[in-house]
């Protein structure tokens, strides 16, 4: 699942795979099962970033 180049909040649950915020502004709520997320995400001021996993990785960086 990839979620690309949006200015809006984004509320994301995945039960096998991969979810990919990809240039991403806004306040984020995304899980999976079983698989990684990975996200190019700008923190908004007092906003929120939520990201868990069961099995697998998370991977951020900043732009």
């Amino acid at each position: 699942m990839t979620i690309e180049n949006i200015k809006n909040n984004v509320d994301v649950v995945n039960v096998n795979g991969n979810i990919d915020l990809n240039l991403f502004v806004g306040n984020a709520f995304a899980d999976v099962l079983n698989g990684l997320i990975r996200a190019k995400v700008t923190m908004l001021p007092n906003g929120s970033i939520h990201m868990g996993t069961v099995n697998g990785n998370i991977n951020t960086t900043g732009f």
